[in-house]
Formats: structure tokens, sequence, C-alpha cells
């Protein structure tokens, strides 16, 4: 996995796609058990969610706005480096 193109918003593969789509439903999960559905970061996390999963070809380069791509970055490519890190080095 190449951190580097994910944080530029490119995702090459089917299987990166899942860990991908996998972490934003997770976030988007966090936002329904808090009740705020409502917020401007659902609505970027679900955008960006749309783009992945409708993506018929790899590689896929992802149009963010300000506010989605920093989303992105910030939450979801962070957690899914952090884990990759986690796991490389803790199991």
């Amino acid at each position: 996995m190449y951190f580097k193109e994910l944080y530029n918003g490119k995702i090459n593969t089917q299987q990166i796609a899942d860990i991908v789509i996998n972490e934003i439903e997770m976030q988007l999960q966090l936002y329904i058990d808090d009740n705020m559905q409502d917020a401007p970061n659902f609505e970027d996390l679900e955008n960006i969610l749309h783009q992945v999963k409708d993506a018929n070809f790899f590689p896929i380069q992802l149009e963010l706005h300000t506010t989605a791509a920093d989303l992105y970055k910030n939450n979801i490519i962070e957690n899914i480096e952090d884990a990759a890190f986690r796991n490389h080095f803790y199991n």
C-alpha cells in the first residue's frame, strides 16, 4: 500500500478500496451513533464513499473539495496508516 498516493486521493486496487470503504463506513457509524447525520463531515464522508464504491476501474482518482480532502487525509487515511503501522510492528 502506497500511502503517499492514498493521501493524494489515488486508490490503486479493489483491495485498497475495500479498506478505505470499511474505514469510511466505520466513521459514518460513529456519526450515526452520536446522532450527527446532519453534520457537514457526514455528507463529505458519504460523498467520498460513493466515489469509491461507484468506481468502475482502477486506479481511482478521488475529486475532493478542501474540507472533504482534509477529512479524507486526516481521518480516513491516517487511521488506515496507523492501523497498518500497528499491525506491522505489533503482530
